[in-house]
């Protein structure tokens, strides 16, 4: 039951992102990179560092992508004013161009996805996704850490 679950879980990831990818598909960019057009238009200024937190990625993956994006002319990185040392991401005219075309259709594929659901089924199903996350969040911190 437990590999059904989460091989459920994993199936509706991989639609998600075949849904975009075409839905996208004038864009060039791979679904994967979409996510960090979406951070850097939802938190301007956010870091490196927080973005690898969101994603539960490592930091070099976060910088190799950055960079990419960077070199497309979707975000730009600028020196922190707290602290020096860090670099914040923002994201440029083309980022935020793009933006509502992958908000459109992360909307479109959630509304297909939670058709037929009751208001209360949502409401469980939210609580549960939200006890799944924090799990997977804390196995992920472990497994970085030790």
């Amino acid at each position: 039951m437990k590999h059904r679950i989460l091989g459920n879980l994993l199936r509706v990831g991989r639609c998600c992102n075949a849904y975009r990818k075409q839905r996208l598909k004038d864009c060039a960019l791979p679904p994967a990179l979409h996510l960090y057009i979406t951070m850097a238009c939802r938190e301007p200024g956010c870091t490196q560092e927080q973005i690898a937190a969101s994603f539960c990625i490592d930091k070099t993956t976060a910088a190799h992508q950055l960079t990419r994006l960077e070199e497309l002319g979707y975000l730009e990185r600028r020196p922190s004013e707290s602290d020096g040392r860090c670099r914040c991401i923002y994201p440029t005219a083309r980022a935020t161009a793009l933006y509502p075309q992958i908000h459109g259709a992360y909307e479109e594929f959630a509304g297909r996805l939670l058709e037929g659901l009751s208001a209360g089924e949502l409401d469980e199903l939210e609580r549960l996704a939200g006890i799944l996350c924090r799990n997977a969040v804390a196995l992920a911190r472990e497994t970085r850490e030790g």
